[in-house]
């Protein structure tokens, strides 16, 4: 890791749709700064991405926090907390996440989190929600 370089940061996010953009460069600049492998820095800014939009569409319009730490000499570790609409919660379980067929809609975006992550843990309290995806180093 660089001198200097923060082991973990978080940043909060409006639930707005630009959001994702936004957490996917904060999350590969706190990557890129600690000296993950490009692979890394790529997944967890999809699993990110993928996560805030999550938050934003079926969420209840909380703010979106991203927390990354990097200081795990095991692990890489994206966390993603937002309020959670109750309709939503059937969807918490990691190990049902599944890839949508091509002729589907929507639904990709879990199962490619899922794919991408090497563990996932959910936690429900509500209204909030939280999610962490690690990857091994």
């Amino acid at each position: 890791m660089m001198s200097g370089t923060p082991t973990s940061d978080t940043r909060t996010f409006p639930s707005v749709p630009d959001s994702g953009g936004k957490a996917r460069l904060f999350v590969g600049h706190l990557l890129d700064g600690a000296g993950a492998p490009d692979d890394v820095i790529v997944d967890l800014q999809l699993i990110a991405s993928e996560l805030v939009a999550n938050a934003v569409e079926h969420g209840d319009g909380r703010e979106v926090t991203v927390s990354v730490d990097v200081a795990g000499a095991a692990w890489w570790v994206l966390l993603v907390q937002c309020g959670v609409a109750r309709d939503s919660l059937s969807r918490l379980v990691p190990e049902e996440w599944s890839i949508a067929a091509p002729a589907d809609r929507s639904g990709r975006g879990l199962g490619i989190v899922r794919h991408l992550a090497d563990d996932i843990h959910v936690d429900v309290d509500l209204p909030l929600l939280a999610i962490t995806c690690r990857r091994r180093r």
